[in-house]
């Protein structure tokens, strides 16, 4: 009974912050997939770590969420949006691995905070309370959720070492 205890203690443990770099690279793998299964002549442009074309344009986090209060603590990100060079394609990245990996992306529209609808404004601010949630309530992560990470994360170590492009 002790070892289940500790086994069921210690399992959140293992969930943990995505860094901006972790979280660009699987946008990179994202657009990779994407533009290969779309037979793009560009998909090369995403693998390995020549991922300069992607531009990180929003961090939601602990400090930019609406009702939340600003705290000395460290910032607690939510979600990271990135964009390609020319904004024609984004990708929406998990801050927290205990949820999906990806959490909406387009390879034909742009991203634009400044300009978003009210309706994709409320949908992701709803990700970011639910992450929020997870992270404050201490939520376990799902196995779908795991594999999900380790098959973007392990695909992206993959290409990075067979050198990328």
């Amino acid at each position: 009974m002790i070892v289940c205890v500790l086994a069921a203690w210690g399992l959140p443990i293992w969930c943990k912050p995505i860094d901006e770099n972790t979280a660009r690279k699987v946008a990179g793998e994202v657009l990779m997939r994407s533009a290969e299964k779309q037979k793009d002549a560009d998909a090369t442009q995403w693998k390995g770590e020549d991922l300069q074309p992607l531009k990180l344009v929003y961090k939601s986090s602990s400090k930019t969420m609406e009702g939340r209060r600003e705290s000395a603590d460290a910032e607690i990100v939510y979600f990271y949006v990135f964009v390609t060079a020319d904004n024609s394609g984004f990708v929406i990245v998990s801050g927290d691995d205990r949820a999906a990996p990806v959490l909406g992306y387009s390879l034909s529209n742009g991203f634009s905070v400044e300009n978003m609808p009210e309706n994709a404004a409320w949908w992701l601010g709803e990700y970011a309370k639910q992450i929020a949630y997870a992270i404050e309530n201490n939520l376990e992560q799902t196995q779908e959720v795991r594999q999900q990470w380790e098959r973007y994360l392990k695909e992206v170590d993959n290409n990075e070492k067979i050198g990328g492009k």
